[in-house]
């Protein structure tokens, strides 16, 4: 737990840095959907552990908790990370 934590805060306050002082908007809305991602993922961390470990609920409540979680993260992705062939000003390859 101690690695994970380590790990994501810096993860988390790069990205979300880089969505400060970006001017390019897709490297703002990427860096913005992991800055969002790394932190839902350290929010589950620490929720989890306090569900399980301190209130001690029942397993399935961590479960539906980090579930509502997932369905968060996939509609982070979903709105703030581009394929690569969402720029305007390039053109798809031709056959």
């Amino acid at each position: 737990m101690f690695v994970f934590l380590i790990s994501f805060i810096p993860l988390i306050t790069i990205h979300l840095w880089q969505y400060k002082i970006s001017g390019d908007p897709g490297v703002k809305d990427k860096a913005l959907g992991l800055g969002i991602m790394f932190l839902l993922g350290f929010g589950g961390a620490i929720f989890d552990f306090l569900l399980g470990e301190t209130l001690k609920l029942p397993a399935i409540s961590s479960d539906i908790a980090l579930g509502g979680m997932a369905i968060v993260m996939l509609a982070v992705v979903i709105f703030t990370q581009k394929g690569p062939n969402s720029s305007p000003n390039k053109k798809a390859p031709t056959l």
